[in-house]
Order: C-alpha cells, then structure tokens, then sequence
C-alpha cells in the first residue's frame, strides 16, 4: 500500500532555525522556542519602553538657574531635571525665598523627646502620638489595649444585664434552705452555693442507687435530705438510744447513717416514716435483720 507525501512530511519534521527532527505538529525544537520567544518579549520591551518615552515632554538641552540665572547645560544628564546649577545656589535660594521655610532659617524638621508607655525608655519621635520605641513594644501596647477593651465590654455587658433586671427572682435552695437569687446564665439555679450543689448532686445518687435496688420490689420512693431525718430524731441512734456526734464522718464506727426500719431488701419502703437515725456500727449489726420496731408516724 503506497503512502501518501503529505503523511511522511508531518511525521519527519525538522525545527526551522536548526534543522534538528521534531516531533509531530511542532516547528521548532525547544531551544529554538525559548530563544525566538525571549527574543519576541525583549522586542515587545523595547517597543512598549519607546512608546512611553514618545508621551513624555523632551528634556531641554540648556536650563536657566532660578538664584543666578545663569544657563546650565545638562548634556547627557539621566534623573530629575535640576532648577539650580549648583549646590551653593540652591542654599542662597532658600535662604532669601520664605516659601521654604519660617524666620529666614533652611527647613527644619521638629522632633519630640518622648518616654515609651511599655518600656519606659526615652526615644525621640516626629509626632507627639507615637508612644513605643521599637515594634515589640508597640505589639505590646496594642495587646494591652485589647485586653483592657475586653475587659470593659464584659464589665459592661454585665452591668447592662444587672440594669435590665434580668435576674431571677428570689429562690430557695433546695438543699439548705436558704433564699438566694441566682445571676443569669448560672447553672446551680436550685442551688445557692457549690458546696451545697455538690451535695445535691451526693442526694441524687444515693437516692437513684436505692431506686435500683427497690426498682423489682416496686414500693414507695422519696426524695428527701439525710440531714432532715437527723434533725427529726434530734441526732439520737434508734437503735442503741445514745447521742450520736454530729462532727464524725462516714467510714467512723460511731458516725451517723440512714436506717431502714422495715430493710429495702424485704420490701421496705425508702420513705420518711421507715427511715431513722442511727450510728453506722449499729446499722451494720443490724443488717437485714427487723427487730419489729414500730414505724414512725409522720403528721
């Protein structure tokens, strides 16, 4: 089968500029390439550079001093074109112009000896609002600042809240019986205080471990505080009938416990009138043991 011309040219291609094989579909090698487009940029450059310096005003050969009057002849002279010929001139100039400065006297620039805010270490400043010396100190400064805005939106903010009433009315502490009013957004609201918060949080785990233990039997549950019950037998033991001491704490032989009169694990009741005081010995003697005492009739 013959191949056709234009086939084998487009497979063998060589770069125009060298003559080194190519690929398919390219014209030039990659060296060729970056040369003839470094070449096309600079040309580009040149063009673009030319056709700004066209806009600009030509520069006078020959300039005329503004103190002397004298022509200067600039020639090859590349920057800003001067006003004077010379140094001396230009000083003589400002000496007699007071457009330049006050009194008669060459510019002047004034500086304020200051004392840093942060360090405390003198510096000298152009204006009387700069108060740090170096940047760490302005970092410092700032921070500060900061803080201190933080500080006072949070003071506000709760002035404002305080103002608006937004507090609670008076309550009473579910676990001592006190009235307290509790701030807003606090959590212990039926609390008036942590300590009695953590004791309500000791009565509700005692009271859900005795609902576990009672839950088959299904008999009566309360929710009452320990030390009522105390303060109910006036800190006397029902079992032995001696006073117990109210600064002793539990695990102390002699420290005072919850009794049961008729026990949960025969079908008692967790509730005022089957509950007493009594030491923590005579608690564990007893055991599960009722010895037929008469439940407590509660008005």
């Amino acid at each position: 089968m013959a191949v056709h011309e234009c086939s084998t040219d487009i497979q063998n291609r060589h770069c125009k500029s060298c003559g080194v094989s190519v690929g398919k579909g390219k014209s030039y090698c990659l060296d060729c390439y970056k040369a003839k487009k470094k070449a096309r940029n600079n040309l580009s450059s040149q063009k673009r550079r030319a056709q700004i310096n066209s806009l600009k005003p030509p520069k006078p050969e020959v300039i005329i001093c503004k103190n002397c009057g004298k022509e200067r002849s600039l020639g090859g002279y590349v920057g800003v074109i001067p006003k004077f010929c010379s140094k001396k001139c230009q000083n003589e100039f400002w000496k007699k112009d007071t457009d330049y400065h006050d009194n008669g006297h060459l510019p002047y620039c004034t500086v304020y000896f200051r004392q840093c805010k942060h360090c405390g270490a003198p510096f000298v400043g152009r204006s009387k609002l700069v108060l740090w010396c170096c940047d760490d100190c302005k970092k410092e400064i700032h921070r500060s600042r900061k803080l201190e805005k933080y500080q006072l939106t949070k003071d506000v903010g709760l002035q404002k809240r305080i103002e608006l009433k937004k507090l609670k009315p008076p309550c009473q502490c579910s676990v001592c019986g006190v009235l307290f009013s509790p701030l807003y957004g606090n959590k212990m609201r039926s609390c008036c205080s942590d300590k009695c918060h953590k004791e309500l949080l000791r009565l509700v785990k005692h009271t859900d471990r005795i609902r576990r233990r009672t839950r088959l039997k299904k008999v009566r549950i309360d929710r009452f505080n320990p030390i009522e019950i105390f303060e109910r037998d006036k800190w006397k033991c029902g079992l032995c009938g001696k006073k117990v001491n109210k600064e002793l704490k539990h695990p102390h032989p002699k420290s005072a416990s919850l009794d049961h009169i008729i026990p949960l694990s025969v079908g008692g009741a967790h509730s005022r009138a089957n509950v007493q005081l009594a030491h923590f010995d005579c608690n564990w003697k007893k055991g599960i043991q009722s010895k037929g005492e008469q439940l407590l009739l509660i008005g």
